[in-house]
């Protein structure tokens, strides 16, 4: 393994010890980041299908995009999220893994989609499907999406792009969502109803992370 992940609420006191203080005790996001996520539900058979406005479209995510977003993360946080999601380096796919899976007897399968205005990338939509076996409290078997630039986008030009890729999940009417960065969500008012940490580790920390644990521990028994 070259990452391990998780997502945790922050006000849940047990995983903001074992994960978040220890980020913050590392402090290098390049071994051990921290990325806020707003979570919310796209309603299929509550919301009515909008056209999208002129100058906007949706295409299949190109490697040259998946750079975009990177150089948007690196300036936004410049931790491990897109590695940790294998979204880094140009490229998502990682098929040795997603037919370890399939002899595995599950079903994995991810697909990214670019919001664009007049032809510029404003932010990359990644269609996470997972059974029930591997979906992790809502959040695996989800939409992901990452908003780079906000400007002119709004909620309702949101679920639009939502409603032509939603048919992905089959006949499920009620599909998570993430939206990353989570202030964006905030500012274009989107229905959150939680936030979630997605706390990631670069396995060459793992010494430090475990000696952590081990004085947390005794602290815990004291």
């Amino acid at each position: 393994m070259v990452y391990l992940m998780c997502y945790y609420r922050e006000e849940n006191k047990f995983p903001r010890r074992v994960f978040g203080d220890l980020a913050r005790k590392i402090n290098n996001p390049g071994h051990c980041s921290l990325d806020n996520w707003a979570y919310l539900h796209y309603y299929r058979d509550v919301l009515i299908p909008s056209p999208l406005p002129e100058g906007w479209d949706l295409e299949k995510t190109t490697n040259g995009e998946l750079k975009d977003l990177e150089c948007f993360y690196r300036n936004h946080s410049n931790g491990l999220l897109l590695k940790a999601l294998n979204l880094s380096g140009g490229s998502h796919s990682n098929p040795d893994l997603l037919k370890e899976y399939s002899r595995s007897g599950f079903n994995r399968k991810i697909e990214l989609f670019t919001m664009k205005k007049d032809g510029e990338p404003r932010g990359i939509i990644m269609a996470d499907l997972s059974e029930a076996g591997l979906n992790m409290s809502d959040l695996t078997n989800s939409f992901k999406l990452f908003i780079m630039d906000p400007e002119e986008m709004t909620e309702v030009i949101i679920n639009s792009f939502l409603n032509r890729v939603s048919e992905i999940f089959g006949e499920e009417n009620r599909i998570p969502v993430l939206v990353y960065p989570e202030d964006t969500a905030m500012k274009l008012n989107m229905p959150v109803e939680k936030s979630y940490t997605l706390w990631v580790i670069n396995m060459e920390a793992s010494d430090t992370y475990f000696k952590y644990l081990k004085t947390l521990l005794k602290f815990i028994h004291h």
